[in-house]
């Protein structure tokens, strides 16, 4: 018998994923507890947690905050984002136990139109616009300017109800 390959999802899972390969769920389950883990099975063959092991292992400028994402938005309902570019970050969030996940993207791509049919209904692709819905996760990952940050932040943070994350901000940079 083939031992089945499970990722395990923890409550936070900060910069460590665990694979465990068992041939059957009781064995995996003990395992669980011998770590003091608390656990979601999700089968290793799931597209999402495919996509997971990927963006994870591209380089990439968002790559090694890739854990921490998916870490907190693995304890959370609802997760808005703003993004220009890549899925890292939205591949993230879906990995997780996160209910609903609303991008919002200057345009949709083909990987982009790949991943909306692989969340099952779990993804929204927004336009950039004026209003977003309360959420309790909130992404820039945008324009990276004083002047748009400023202005993000003034629009949507008081919709926000437990974390607003920035990314591609540098103290002293030299440029934004």
């Amino acid at each position: 018998m083939q031992p089945i390959s499970w990722f395990l999802k923890n409550q936070f899972a900060g910069h460590t994923d665990l694979y465990f390969h068992s041939h059957n769920a009781d064995e995996f389950k003990m395992e669980c507890e011998k770590r003091g883990v608390q656990w979601i099975p999700f089968p290793e063959t799931s597209e999402l947690i495919s996509w997971y092991r990927k963006v994870r292992s591209i380089d990439s400028d968002i790559r090694e905050h890739c854990p921490t994402l998916f870490g907190l938005s693995n304890q959370l309902q609802h997760v808005t984002e703003f993004s220009n570019h890549a899925i890292n970050s939205t591949v993230s969030f879906l990995a997780s136990n996160v209910e609903k996940v609303v991008s919002y993207r200057p345009f949709i791509d083909a990987e982009v139109e790949k991943l909306i049919k692989a969340s099952n209904s779990k993804l929204e692709v927004k336009n950039f616009s004026d209003e977003i819905d309360e959420t309790d996760l909130l992404l820039l990952d945008n324009e990276h300017t004083y002047k748009n940050l400023t202005l993000e932040l003034e629009q949507h943070a008081d919709k926000v109800k437990k974390y607003i994350l920035i990314h591609d901000t540098e103290t002293f940079g030299e440029v934004g």
